[in-house]
């Protein structure tokens, strides 16, 4: 993953999810802890807009009502039963979260292009129903190409 240094010029946001692993279970929250303060920029601050989006359910955010995805809902309800329709429901939220961006991109033309979604592709999917668990590898690529994996572990209810 690239990273930048040079913040002249550039937007920067907090970076809210600080040192998760790729490997192993882990418990993953947003929060400020004793890593506070940190910035992001690139394709970092790309993923984690993305994820935000993803996680943030449609609706739910008062005077922006319009930002988010139904997936947490859907999936919260017992709707993905199986990857089949883990998939169908990731490609109907990463369609909501690339119009989303394209509009907030649109209002911020001087947006760096390593900032910018160019693709969101599931590249895998596992459902454990013992355990209620459906993990979620995403491959996220921005405008100038740079890219990076994220992994998205999501509850569902056990059928």
């Amino acid at each position: 993953m690239a990273v930048s240094t040079n913040y002249a010029g550039r937007a920067i946001d907090l970076f809210i999810f600080p040192g998760a692993k790729p490997v192993g279970d882990q418990l993953i929250a947003p929060g400020f802890g004793p890593d506070s303060g940190q910035i992001t920029t690139g394709i970092q601050k790309l993923v984690q807009k993305w994820a935000i989006l993803f996680f943030t359910e449609l609706g739910s955010m008062e005077y922006q009502l319009e930002l988010g995805t139904r997936f947490l809902t859907v999936a919260s309800q017992g709707g993905i039963r199986d990857v089949l329709q883990a998939k169908s429901e990731f490609n109907l939220a990463a369609q909501q979260i690339q119009q989303t961006l394209s509009l907030l991109e649109e209002a911020n033309p001087s947006m760096p292009a390593d900032e910018k979604l160019d693709s969101a592709k599931l590249v895998a999917v596992s459902l454990d129903k013992l355990a209620g668990k459906l993990n979620m590898t995403v491959h996220i690529t921005s405008e100038a190409g740079t890219s990076h994996d994220v992994i998205l572990p999501v509850p569902v209810p056990i059928q």
